[in-house]
């Protein structure tokens, strides 16, 4: 469970920085 945790926070984490390169902050 702690991996899915693990796994799910670096998607979340990298999903927000896509975003900000997308709206370039």
């Amino acid at each position: 469970n702690r991996n899915d945790n693990k796994i799910a926070e670096s998607k979340y984490s990298y999903i927000i920085e896509s975003i900000c390169l997308l709206k370039k902050c």
